[in-house]
């Protein structure tokens, strides 16, 4: 279950190079003037577990623009995403756990966060659940996004999607089956840095069968959630990424689970007519 919520949290889904090896991929063909590149990110990493190469640093900095799941660089992003933390209704923390459960989650927040739970009875579990992953983590993290747009410093970002819509996404998976996880967490700490590790380790050597095996045992709560996470999106981000990539040159950075198979966004281009070739 730790494995399903790690593949969740960091959009990382079933399909995940099924068909294809790599990370980074250059676009051309369709009449396009300039090729342009697709990058599939892990949102959460140790520092040091991933080292750029000098090519991808090169296709960063020669594109003319770069484009993410969300506008990152947008400065209200902040401020925005604490109007979308909410639950809706009336549910609350302490009603989706037992008191002495809720206790644990009490005490954890304020020994390791030196934060009130108060501030979170409100919050979407999820989003409870990433920040204390990366306390739990014994390394400082980092996202790739904030390390592509640092390269790429001073150039256009756009978003293949808004703030609201992926926050939306959270609404879509019950409270009560996201505050299970959170709980379950919180209770073996070891075991999530662990298949958090095995994760990170299965994204540097760009071969991520693990995570298929991992998914197939949950394959009956992932099912229904599949096709929002993943299938849907892919589909609404074709033609964004068919506009960007005729007008400019762009460098694209979505969940590696993105990528590969029938319905990967590196299929549905080549269904488009394009050609993608695996630089790395």
């Amino acid at each position: 279950m730790h494995r399903l919520i790690l593949v969740i949290l960091f959009l990382i889904g079933q399909t995940a190079f099924s068909q294809e090896k790599g990370l980074l991929f250059e676009i051309s063909g369709n009449n396009i003037q300039k090729p342009s590149y697709l990058f599939g990110t892990m949102h959460l990493l140790c520092e040091g577990d991933f080292e750029m190469s000098e090519e991808m640093i090169s296709k960063i900095k020669s594109s003319e623009v770069l484009a993410m799941e969300m506008d990152l660089d947008d400065p209200t992003i902040a401020f925005k995403m604490m109007g979308k933390m909410k639950m809706k209704g009336d549910t609350s923390l302490s009603d989706l756990m037992p008191q002495t459960r809720y206790d644990s989650l009490k005490s954890f927040l304020k020994d390791s966060l030196n934060l009130p739970l108060m501030m979170f009875q409100k919050t979407k579990p999820f989003l409870i659940y990433s920040l204390i992953l990366t306390k739990l983590l014994p390394c400082k993290t980092l996202m790739l996004e904030n390390e592509i747009m640092k390269i790429g410093k001073g150039k256009k970002v756009v978003g293949l999607e808004t703030l609201d819509f992926q926050m939306g996404l959270m609404d879509k998976m019950r409270y009560q089956l996201q505050a299970d996880y959170l709980l379950e967490t919180l209770a073996d700490k070891a075991k999530s840095i662990r298949e958090f590790n095995e994760m990170a380790e299965a994204y540097k050597k760009r071969d991520l069968e693990i995570l298929l095996k991992s998914i197939d045992a949950e394959k009956g709560m992932m099912a229904d959630f599949e096709n929002e996470m993943l299938h849907k999106r892919n589909l609404a981000w074709i033609p964004e990424i068919k506009k960007l990539v005729s007008d400019k040159s762009t460098f694209i950075a979505v969940g590696a689970g993105h990528l590969g198979g029938e319905k990967g966004v590196l299929q549905l281009l080549k269904n488009e007519g394009y050609t993608l070739k695996v630089i790395e």
